[in-house]
């Protein structure tokens, strides 16, 4: 054989062998699946809502990952190589682990939350409407009336805000929890500003002065049937309090059988 034959029998051998070894190279099929399971996991952990930019991360780890797999599927045969694709989604595998941990560990954190903001919106529901019935009567109906239908409507919004607990929808029996109590108290600012306005529209009591003070001092000094008897220290009691003249007055109409 002659030596230009025998070069070109051998760069054909060691082309013919490169095309084979890399012919068979073959798609990471697991790796894919196990990467796309990782996703799936972390999306049903919750991460969308309670890790969302790890989440965002992942996903685009993954896309780069499957665009390097589609590079490569469409080269020859003899030039394809699924190193890297491997190598991005094992670490597609290990983030998407990370990911799932760390959404339920916020969801946790939220749920914590939420019940507590669930509570302390029902203590001060339960709050206004003790208020409400200890201290407000007939008066000032048309307010009473609109306290009343607040009322309904807090207490309609707890249970909204129960259902969404119990769906898992935390951020947003969180805000509603919120909003509601921020409502309660104001439900409870207003019943306090007409329980103050009923207070200043009752009658003020009457207050005797030093005129009705001299009354009492003439009467039951005209009365000589209060300095014995019971009725003296009644008499002295008045005359020192000044401020009793009604008092005095019945000591008379008790000595005088004409003003009982």
């Amino acid at each position: 054989m002659r030596p230009i034959t025998r070069y070109r029998f051998a760069v054909g051998l060691a082309a013919a062998a490169i095309v084979v070894v890399t012919g068979c190279a073959q798609p990471p099929t697991e790796q894919l699946e196990a990467a796309q399971k990782a996703i799936d996991s972390a999306n049903a952990a919750g991460a969308t809502e309670y890790a969302k930019e790890d989440f965002a991360a992942l996903e685009q780890q993954f896309a780069i990952a499957k665009d390097e797999l589609v590079r490569q599927e469409a080269a020859r045969p003899m030039f394809r190589s699924y190193t890297d694709v491997d190598k991005m989604l094992i670490k597609v595998v290990g983030f998407g682990g990370h990911v799932a941990a760390g959404a339920a560990q916020n969801k946790e954190v939220v749920k914590i939350a939420a019940l507590a903001l669930e509570k302390e919106a029902q203590e001060v529901v339960a709050s206004d409407k003790e208020l409400m019935a200890k201290t407000l009567t007939g008066k000032e109906r048309a307010a009473v009336e609109a306290i009343k239908e607040d009322l309904e409507t807090l207490e309609t919004s707890l249970g909204a805000v129960h259902q969404s607990i119990e769906k898992g929808d935390y951020h947003g029996a969180e805000a509603q929890a919120k909003a509601l109590k921020e409502k309660g108290l104001a439900v409870s600012g207003e019943i306090q500003n007409t329980i103050d306005r009923v207070k200043k529209e009752k009658p003020a009591s009457r207050r005797y002065g030093m005129s009705d003070y001299h009354d009492a001092r003439r009467i039951l000094s005209d009365c000589s049937a209060c300095e014995i008897g019971p009725m003296a220290p009644m008499r002295k009691t008045v005359i020192r309090a000044g401020d009793h003249a009604p008092l005095a007055w019945r000591i008379y109409a008790g000595c005088h059988d004409e003003l009982a």
